[in-house]
């Protein structure tokens, strides 16, 4: 039997007697569609729901629990053309009947493909179908992607984009526009305006707007002003666009130097104050930055008519990175109304600031403006020292503070400095008037101090000595034995009035004691030749005890007076100092 039916009766033909059995469905073997027939036009994206059961070889629906799958498979062709399935699940109509409601048709022609899972016998069902387009709203896509360009270059090859529908068909008629973009954060204008924070606009120039021919939409002529990196166009036809990869505009040849502002204007700055950072960019001629490495160098130039000319202190050549230069801790030193600063490179046109004044900075140490260059011992100094500050571009400054002055120099002799050593300073100059010098040394230096300035030391001068004033003892023992002489000779030499030995020749040195003759009351020299300024005693010595009043003289000098304290020593006989008989025995 091969058709389904709920019941048979079989009679057999012995004893006319019936018996009822039932046949079941045999297995899958084939696969049966019920909707072909029954299609309506298909258009693409209709939907529609196709029905197939899974019979025996018979055509009896066959029992069990099966899974039927459906591939739509179909050639999609955009920029390319490749196979494309979509996949769906039936559901249960009835018995191995499998509906599969709301298949989309995807494409102009395109194949079903049905098969019944885990049931390989089954060989799977293909059905053909065809449906036609219905115009849809247009997509736009790049085919020729922009290669980086110099400034008001056109772009070669032209950029184009292809107009499709959403089946990927090539549209004419369309317009088309674009427009210039910063890809994203990382992306820049390399323009003036850009450095200054200001909006660049008006960038791109040509055909910007365009109909497409045959499904292409080419923009001839057109090109970008401004340069910068990582720039994209973005391409629109109504509610569709698309953007290009990015691409990068180079500056021109480099043309001119730039200074950012505020770039000094209308400024006024001390002394060796440090001026603002100075940022030079290097421009084209239509002010794009050009990123070249180059050495740009500055230069000062002082526009009003004073006479001092100052210098630019600080690195004054800068290579630029990227286009860019920063000249950092520039700084001038001499006073002026105006200055400006020149920046320049190799071929490229002179950039100059605006005029900016100097003016007298803090002041930062001393220094003299009249020094004696010898002195005597005791005179006034002949000129006295005037000092005056400075700051720290070497330009005289008022200020206020006591200047004090000391010297140095290789000298035993204390309060070395005489007169008014601390004054103040009027118009910028601190006048010494009666300063006097003591010690007598061929290496003096002054010394001028004044709190938080650094100090000024003169070079060294000469202090001579004054004129002989008296004599001066050394090694002269006030305290002496009778009979027993100095180890040590006495020296006598002549200085002047301030303490200073006088080196020239001199009458010869005499000692005088008061009230005695010498011989009688000393031993040695009475008297010793003066040789440069020095005379000596050797062996000096006092016969008998007592106190004696001395002096040293040579000529109109003498010395102070000396009391010399003279102690007996050791008895070496005995004196007669009374009348004796003539003739007694000593007992």
């Amino acid at each position: 039997l091969s058709l389904i039916y709920n019941s048979y009766s079989v009679y057999a033909q012995v004893n006319d007697e019936a018996h009822r059995f039932r046949v079941s469905p045999g297995l899958p073997s084939t696969l049966r569609e019920f909707f072909y027939s029954s299609l309506p036009a298909l258009t693409v994206e209709m939907q529609v729901t196709p029905i197939v059961a899974i019979q025996d070889e018979y055509g009896n629906n066959c029992e069990g629990d099966f899974v039927m799958i459906c591939n739509v498979s179909y050639l999609l062709c955009n920029t390319t053309c490749r196979h494309t399935t979509q996949q769906y699940t039936g559901t249960l109509y009835s018995t191995a009947v499998f509906q599969f409601p709301g298949l989309t048709v995807p494409y102009n022609e395109f194949d079903l493909v049905f098969y019944v899972e885990d049931q390989p016998q089954v060989p799977p069902l293909v059905v053909g179908l065809v449906a036609t387009f219905v115009n849809g709203p247009a997509t736009v896509m790049v085919r020729q992607q922009p290669k980086d360009i110099i400034s008001l270059s056109n772009f070669d090859p032209p950029v184009s984009v292809e107009v499709r529908d959403k089946w990927y068909r090539m549209l004419s008629n369309v317009t088309v526009n674009v427009s210039l973009h910063l890809a994203d954060q990382s992306s820049s204008y390399s323009t003036l305006s850009a450095l200054l924070n200001q909006p660049v606009q008006g960038s791109l120039i040509g055909e910007i707007v365009t109909q497409a021919v045959n499904g292409v939409a080419v923009f001839a002529n057109l090109t970008v002003l401004h340069a910068g990196y990582g720039l994209i166009l973005k391409f629109q036809s109504g509610d569709s666009e698309t953007f290009s990869a990015p691409f990068n505009v180079l500056a021109r040849k480099p043309q001119r130097l730039m200074c950012l502002s505020p770039c000094l204007a209308s400024y006024r700055y001390a002394s060796m104050e440090s001026l603002p950072k100075l940022r030079i960019v290097v421009l084209d001629s239509l002010n794009n930055v050009v990123n070249v490495s180059i050495f740009v160098h500055t230069y000062l130039v002082q526009t009003s008519s004073e006479p001092v000319r100052g210098s630019l202190i600080g690195m004054t050549v800068e290579q630029t990175s990227s286009g860019l230069a920063d000249f950092q801790g520039l700084a001038v030193d001499k006073l002026a109304l105006t200055y400006s600063l020149q920046f320049s490179a190799t071929e490229l046109l002179t950039y100059e600031t605006h005029s900016f004044s100097i003016t007298p900075g803090e002041a930062k140490s001393l220094q003299a403006s009249r020094l004696p260059s010898s002195a005597i011992s005791l005179r006034l100094l002949d000129p006295q020292p005037e000092i005056i500050a400075f700051d720290a571009g070497n330009n005289s400054v008022s200020w206020c503070g006591l200047v004090t002055v000391s010297v140095m120099c290789d000298c035993v002799i204390s309060n070395a400095v005489g007169g008014t050593v601390s004054v103040e300073p009027y118009e910028q100059v601190a006048r010494f008037t009666d300063l006097t010098i003591r010690a007598a040394a061929p290496h003096t230096r002054l010394v001028f101090q004044s709190v938080g300035l650094a100090e000024y030391v003169s070079d060294p001068f000469v202090v001579n000595y004054s004129l002989p004033s008296n004599l001066s003892v050394v090694n002269l023992s006030t305290g002496v034995i009778a009979g027993q002489p100095q180890d040590v000779d006495v020296v006598v030499f002549v200085q002047d009035e301030g303490g200073n030995r006088v080196f020239e020749p001199c009458s010869s040195i005499v000692l005088r004691v008061a009230g005695f003759p010498f011989e009688e009351v000393a031993v040695g020299l009475s008297q010793a030749q003066c040789a440069q300024g020095e005379g000596r005693f050797p062996a000096l010595g006092f016969k008998k005890t007592g106190s004696y009043i001395i002096r040293f003289l040579s000529g109109s000098l003498q010395s102070q007076e000396y009391v010399i304290h003279v102690a007996s020593s050791v008895p070496a006989r005995l004196a007669n100092t009374s009348s004796f008989p003539q003739g007694a025995q000593s007992g």
